[in-house]
């Protein structure tokens, strides 16, 4: 561009070369300079004339300035329009302005640019309202195949813009993913765009109702969270992808987002809970010697450790129980219901003392067991009816009231 500066600075004539260099960057600056110097490309070689026509058409479209691009049309023949099929498809667009709609406008930038070998998939009887389907997915190929050739810069990106709105149709992460590891697309420019396409694509569908397009989404950023490491929105992506999964119950995944080696109390629970449903009860006694004010993490651990039948483990966790009825009495529940009895005395002293009168009533049915398996009625060794009874009720209360 500087050259053409230099060039208009010191010939008028260099102006129609200076508007061209300006407009072919997205430079408006240019579009007067043009006006101005439409009538010297006239003055052109056939061939020449074409390739800047071809080069300053798309521009103009784009910048809504299609007077000025028939202008340009015009300066041809109609002979001459025919002998360029890049040129015929760009003159039949402004000629058919309903080409423009339907959505479309991104497949004809890419045919008019790249591919104009399939101008019949546009310019046929049926396409004066856009692209059908079976049109479009034959241009989307087109499009791939573009991608993978050393092509002119400018038209690689025509064709890349093509396919990222394909894929943000369809939220085809997958798709996205190879398109970052093309080796025809390695540089900075097409990584950036691709990338850009995908953060808006991931806040769009965490951001919508459906719920497939989530899933997808988290499954890329699960399987291969490099691909938006770095990006400005990459830590407001993962919080919505953490907040759904955790609305979902699913803990564990949750988890797997987190950057782990600085967590707050919240995420800290999060993997916690993610652990407890892994059944990670290493990962839990960690956590809880780690966060022993924190009450769930430290029930988590307790129940956990009940279930594995660590007996020592749950009586490490004991000193650090919080004084939280519920808490307590889910534990006892738990304890009684795989008849394990690992909880000491003052642990049923504690959470009679801090129990309301409904949660008494399941202490007690706890305690009845548990008295009851330790003074069996004569000398029988198996458990008392009442014993049998008393469990089964204590897992069914157990069972109503769920686990958070």
């Amino acid at each position: 561009a500087s050259a053409f500066d230099r060039l208009a600075y010191c010939h008028s004539e260099g102006e129609l070369w200076l508007a061209i260099s300006r407009i072919s960057n997205s430079d408006e600056s240019g579009i007067p300079l043009l006006e101005a110097h439409l009538e010297g490309v006239r003055d052109l070689p056939l061939r020449l004339r074409i390739d800047v026509a071809t080069l300053l058409l798309p521009e103009l479209r784009h910048a809504g300035l299609d007077i000025l691009a028939k202008k340009l049309v015009a300066t041809f023949e109609r002979e001459e329009v025919q002998q360029s099929s890049k040129l015929n498809i760009q003159a039949s667009f402004l000629a058919d302005a309903s080409l423009n709609d339907a959505g479309s406008q991104s497949a004809h930038d890419f045919l008019s640019r790249v591919a104009p070998g399939a101008d019949a998939l546009v310019l046929g009887a049926e396409t004066g309202r856009g692209l059908s389907a079976a049109q479009r997915a034959v241009v989307l190929e087109h499009a791939y195949w573009a991608l993978s050739q050393p092509i002119d810069a400018r038209d690689k990106a025509t064709a890349l813009k093509f396919v990222l709105e394909d894929l943000a149709v369809q939220s085809d992460y997958i798709g996205f993913s190879d398109l970052l590891e093309m080796q025809s697309l390695a540089a900075p420019v097409f990584q950036r765009e691709i990338k850009e396409g995908l953060a808006i694509q991931l806040g769009s569908d965490f951001e919508g109702e459906a719920t497939l397009p989530k899933l997808a989404a988290i499954e890329l950023l699960v399987n291969a969270p490099h691909v938006i490491a770095g990006y400005a929105s990459e830590d407001s992506i993962k919080e919505v992808a953490i907040e759904f999964l955790k609305s979902q119950g699913r803990f564990a995944l949750a988890a797997s987002l987190l950057e782990t080696e600085h967590l707050n109390a919240e995420e800290t629970v999060l993997v916690a809970r993610s652990a407890y449903q892994k059944k990670d009860t290493d990962t839990l006694y960690a956590l809880a010697q780690a966060n022993k004010d924190n009450a769930e993490i430290i029930y988590l651990s307790a129940s956990a450790a009940i279930q594995a039948e660590d007996s020592d483990m749950v009586r490490d966790l004991e000193q650090n129980l919080p004084e939280d009825a519920e808490i307590l009495i889910s534990l006892a529940e738990e304890d009684a219901a795989i008849d394990a009895w690992f909880l000491s005395e003052k642990v049923y002293e504690a959470a009679r003392g801090l129990a309301t009168p409904s949660q008494l009533v399941r202490l007690e049915r706890v305690l009845s067991l548990k008295q009851s398996l330790e003074n069996p009625f004569g000398e029988e060794n198996d458990r008392s009816i009442a014993g049998r009874i008393s469990a089964v009720n204590v897992a069914l209360s157990r069972f109503e009231r769920g686990v958070n």
